[in-house]
């Protein structure tokens, strides 16, 4: 037993030095911390739970002061865009957010009015329709205006039926 032990004390002094390397780097670093943190914090994407413009959704365009270039009832075409007054092309609307179709048709018409102010807002949301069927009191349609998760669409549904299985 005195070799096992005699071994054992010279291997952790052989691995000392490196310990003491390891400390005094953590040591060495520990003000900086709050820097790590904060740059990983910075890196970490925004979730955007913003609703995003999709095709078949119905949207009233304001352009402040300007009648003749606003437009009440515009569909979203199958390709994502819109037609808008004065403007000879189509307006890409898919995937945008109301603020930023806002901001891109008031680009458009900078070239008609100093400082546009443009407002969109979606009247009709039809381009995220889901169907809650199956097992659940009342199957329905619902359009989707947020993000949903399934549990919420079920109780939207009346919850799960009688005969409803333990698994979704």
């Amino acid at each position: 037993m005195r070799h096992a032990e005699i071994s054992l004390a010279r291997s952790s002094r052989k691995g000392a030095p490196h310990k003491i390397m390891r400390l005094l780097v953590l040591l060495l670093a520990l003000p900086f911390l709050p820097v790590f943190l904060e740059t990983a914090k910075a890196q970490k994407p925004a979730v955007d739970n913003r609703y995003r413009i999709g095709p078949g959704d119905v949207l009233e365009v304001r352009v402040s002061r300007a009648p003749e270039l606003s437009r009440d009832g515009v569909r979203v075409d199958q390709r994502g865009m819109i037609r808008m007054p004065m403007w000879n092309d189509d307006v890409p609307a898919a995937c945008l957010t109301e603020g930023e179709l806002s901001a891109a048709i008031a680009k458009i018409y900078l070239k008609y009015k100093t400082s546009p102010h443009v407002d969109v807002f979606v009247k009709e949301f039809q381009s995220q329709p889901v169907a809650v069927t199956g097992a659940v009191r009342g199957a329905s349609n619902f359009k989707l205006q947020r993000q949903v998760r399934l549990l919420e669409l079920l109780s939207f549904a009346g919850g799960p039926s009688e005969a409803a299985g333990q698994t979704v």
